[in-house]
């Protein structure tokens, strides 16, 4: 029997062996950065063992979600994990509450400065989908923190984004309602 998400994973596989001469500089123009007229400034900083980090760098007014989701479709990414620092200019953070499935959303529409930022890429009907998680803080002391649905960025955002091994794979639990590692080979 064929595991979920194992012809997703056969894909990203085949597209990452396809890539192992990919470039060491690239920079292109990904959907997020449409009508600004510059490419997204992204570059290639370790490529071996069947993995890939990248150094990506996001300008002001660029909403992150959807220049990292680009780009980790424009990559064939899943199974990634990145960080980043820098500052938002507004942000819509999200709380899931215990007893309810919908989220909770509450929007900042002031600037923030990121004290910690972890995400990652996984697989959603073979399409990648980002999860960010935050803490945030302003000039008067005040702390957020929630997944973040929404965020521009104020000035900069340096992000460092690392896939994990080819033999590593995440598939959406329904379940659990996230999705989870599979190990290459595991059922399930």
């Amino acid at each position: 029997m064929t595991p979920p998400g194992a012809g997703c994973n056969q894909r990203v596989q085949t597209a990452v062996a396809s890539t192992s001469t990919m470039r060491v500089l690239g920079h292109r123009n990904l959907a997020c950065r449409r009508g600004r007229g510059s490419p997204m400034q992204h570059q290639l900083i370790r490529h071996g063992q069947g993995s890939r980090t990248w150094s990506i760098v996001l300008d002001s007014g660029e909403e992150v979600n959807a220049c990292l989701e680009d780009f980790a479709r424009h990559e064939v990414l899943s199974a990634t994990r990145f960080t980043a620092s820098g500052s938002f200019q507004d942000v819509v953070l999200g709380y899931l509450e215990a007893d309810q499935l919908d989220r909770r959303r509450d929007a900042l529409n002031h600037p923030t400065q990121v004290l910690s930022l972890v995400g990652d890429v996984d697989l959603r009907d073979c399409k990648p989908k980002i999860r960010i998680r935050v803490v945030l803080g302003d000039g008067n002391g005040a702390r957020f923190d929630g997944q973040l649905l929404e965020g521009h960025v104020h000035r900069q955002l340096q992000v460092i984004m690392t896939e994990a091994p080819v033999q590593l794979h995440k598939d959406y639990d329904a379940d659990a309602g996230i999705a989870l590692f599979k190990q290459h080979g595991e059922a399930g």
